[in-house]
C-alpha cells in the first residue's frame, strides 16, 4: 500500500490524521506552534486529495480503515505519537482498540465515535446522528450544491458551511462520495464504552466548549473507562479547533506528547 507522508523535523515521531473533507493541510497551524525536536507526520485519508481508499465496492467497514492505519504504522517503521482530528481520531480510536499498533501516545481534537454504545441508556441525540447520512446522499442525489453543509454544519453550527469560501465549499462538495463511506465506517464502529477499560496507551481526548452533545457526550464516556486518558476542552472552539485554536491544540499535544515520554 502506498502512503504520500507529508513530513517535517527530526526527532520522537508524531503523526497527525486530519478529519473528513480535509487534507494535511489543516494541520499546518499547529505544526507551526511546535517545538523543533520532533519529526511530524501526516497523510489524507483515504479518499481524499487523491489518497487511496481500501474499502473496496460495499465493504466500508471500519476495519478497512484500521487496516490502513496499521499499514501506515508499519511505513513509518518506529513508535509514534497519535493525533487525530474528527473522523481521523475516530480511526484513531478504532485501531487502538483493536491493538498491534506501535503507537505511544494517543490525542485526539473532536474525534467523533458518536456510534459507541453506553453502558446505560442509549445516548438521547442518536436517531439525529443517524439521520445525516441519509439526508447527505440524498442531497448528493440532486446534486445539491450545499450537500457537504449538511455535515459540517452538524459539527458546528448553522451557517459555517455557507461562510467557508468558494474553493473550500467545493472541495468539500467533491468529497461527498467519500464522506457517506465514511459515515458507512463510521457506524460499523459502535463498540460498549466499557470496552476501554482494558486500554493501557496513555490518551488524551479534547473538544471545544462548542462542540456538539454528540462529539462530546460520546467522548466524555469512553474517558470515563479508559485508564490513564484525560480530558481537555478547549474554551471558544468548536469543531475546526485546530484551525482556529492551533496554540492551545498544539499546547494539548506536547502535554501528552511529554508525558508519555517522561520529559
Amino acid at each position: 500500500m502506498a502512503f504520500n507522508i507529508l513530513e517535517s523535523g527530526e526527532g520522537d515521531a508524531i503523526l497527525f490524521l486530519p478529519g473528513s473533507f480535509s487534507t494535511t493541510s489543516a494541520w499546518a497551524g499547529v505544526w507551526n506552534e511546535l517545538p523543533e525536536g520532533y519529526r511530524l507526520l501526516s497523510v489524507n485519508l483515504p479518499g481524499y486529495g487523491g489518497a487511496n481508499d481500501p474499502r473496496i465496492g460495499s465493504d466500508s467497514h471500519m476495519d478497512r480503515l484500521t487496516d490502513w492505519l496499521h499499514a501506515l504504522l508499519n511505513k513509518i517503521s518506529e513508535p509514534v505519537h497519535l493525533v487525530g482530528h474528527s473522523f481521523g481520531g475516530q480511526i484513531a480510536l478504532a485501531a487502538m482498540l483493536k491493538g498491534r499498533a506501535n503507537v505511544r501516545s494517543l490525542t485526539t481534537f473532536e474525534a467523533n465515535p458518536v456510534f459507541v454504545l453506553p453502558n446505560g441508556d442509549p445516548f438521547p441525540w442518536i436517531d439525529d446522528v443517524r439521520a445525516i447520512a441519509p439526508r447527505l446522499a440524498q442531497a448528493h442525489r440532486l446534486k445539491g450544491p450545499d450537500a457537504a453543509g449538511i455535515v459540517i454544519d452538524y459539527w458546528t453550527s448553522e451557517g459555517s458551511f455557507a461562510a467557508m469560501p468558494d474553493r473550500v465549499r467545493d472541495f468539500c462538495n467533491e468529497g461527498v462520495p467519500t464522506n457517506l463511506r465514511d459515515w458507512d465506517s463510521a457506524m460499523s464502529f459502535a463498540p460498549m464504552t466499557r470496552a476501554f477499560r482494558n486500554m493501557n496507551l496513555p490518551a488524551t481526548l479534547t473538544w471545544g466548549s462548542r462542540a456538539s452533545d454528540p462529539i462530546a457526550e460520546s467522548c466524555r464516556a469512553i474517558a470515563q473507562e479508559w485508564p490513564h486518558c484525560a480530558t481537555r476542552i478547549v474554551e471558544g472552539a468548536d469543531h475546526f479547533l485546530i484551525s482556529t485554536h492551533p496554540e492551545a491544540c498544539a499546547s494539548i499535544t506536547l502535554e501528552r506528547v511529554s508525558s508519555s515520554e517522561g520529559r
